[in-house]
């Protein structure tokens, strides 16, 4: 290459927009969503194949709503050296295969934790500017007014994205 060409090259990814994605994977596990739509298990499948498609540099966040309990949240690092996942994604897998059906259908308040989990930042850690969250769920909730409310306050900041189930009267968030 002609060094004008290298000089191009290096301003274009000097003044390229940082890609990485922020990304919570949010599973319902309420009894309605496991049993009335045997929805659970899918969905752990659909976001362990999502968490594999993470690359270097983003973040993944995942929880479950209604349930009591911890979230697993993590930046995917580097792969092994001899090729195998990051240990952030292989902790993100193995965290999604932990996860038992219990809980409540409280969208609501998921919303709520999606806002604040993924405006949150360790010591030294550097916000990255695209945010997303798919939402594993029925949508079904017993406050459509307060889950409407959070997913506005949402659509600003955050890209949200809601997994459809046959037979699912579910929440209009937009």
């Amino acid at each position: 290459l002609e060094p004008a060409d290298k000089s191009g090259i290096a301003w274009m990814y000097a003044n390229i927009p940082e890609s990485h994605i922020d990304l919570a994977l949010v599973i319902d596990g309420s009894s309605t969503f496991t049993s009335t739509y045997a929805a659970f298990s899918q969905s752990i499948n659909s976001a362990e194949e999502l968490v594999t498609k993470l690359r270097f540099g983003d973040r993944i966040t995942i929880f479950q709503f209604g349930a009591a309990g911890s979230k697993y949240q993590a930046f995917v690092g580097l792969p092994g050296a001899d090729g195998s996942l990051p240990v952030a994604i292989t902790g993100a897998i193995t965290y999604l295969r932990g996860l038992v059906p219990n809980g409540s259908t409280n969208l609501t308040g998921a919303l709520l934790d999606v806002g604040t989990l993924l405006s949150t930042y360790g010591a030294g850690q550097t916000p990255l500017g695209l945010k997303a969250a798919v939402i594993f769920s029925s949508g079904e909730t017993s406050d459509p007014e307060g889950a409407l409310a959070n997913a506005q306050a949402l659509s600003g900041s955050v890209r949200l994205f809601t997994m459809s189930f046959v037979g699912s009267s579910g929440q209009v968030l937009s």
